[in-house]
């Protein structure tokens, strides 16, 4: 995916790959250690933690959902509905966005919305897991705000559904805090 992206997405450090990697096999024998003694007359403890992908990939049948942490939307627009008050998963797909409140699946309008400002939310790297924040406008409704928080490879994916230029390029909002691309 982050060779397909106009957004620059920078690759992680060896070494915090080689955490990450660690980290998930720590949670697996947690979960395999308070399994067996579950397994052999106690309750079941819960499922075994999936790893996603360092470097997600495209999925072969773009009906399928890409694998990748689902940012999430709020604000008060009404494709939306009745001014939500929580944020909503967006589900990522190789040529739409979608979210699904209550019942009703919805396209996420990417045609009327233009990014207004992108802002790291703790981390300033554009590394795929990086937490980053996006304040989007809606063409249709002037007044609304709108507001996506996600890792930077799901913002990106968005960004490249979108056509938004990457934010800090040439006549895009600066960040603050972030000089320019990276």
């Amino acid at each position: 995916m982050d060779e397909v992206v106009a957004w620059n997405v920078q690759r992680m450090p060896r070494i915090r790959v080689l955490g990450l990697r660690l980290w998930h096999l720590l949670k697996w024998v947690a979960v395999i250690a308070v399994n067996i003694p579950l397994a052999i007359g106690g309750d079941s403890a819960g499922d075994i933690p999936r790893r996603r992908p360092i470097r997600p990939r495209l999925p072969h049948d773009v009906r399928e959902p890409l694998d990748v942490e689902p940012p999430l939307v709020g604000g008060d627009v009404t494709w939306l509905g009745n001014r939500w008050t929580n944020k909503h998963p967006i589900t990522l797909y190789a040529d739409k966005a979608e979210i699904a409140p209550l019942t009703k699946v919805i396209d996420v309008p990417l045609e009327h919305l233009r990014l207004l400002r992108a802002v790291p939310s703790g981390r300033t790297g554009r590394d795929p897991r990086a937490p980053w924040s996006l304040d989007v406008a809606d063409a249709r409704e002037p007044r609304a705000s709108i507001t996506i928080t996600g890792e930077w490879i799901s913002l990106a994916w968005l960004g490249h559904l979108a056509g938004w230029p990457e934010p800090g390029s040439a006549g895009t909002p600066t960040l603050p805090g972030v000089r320019g691309s990276h």
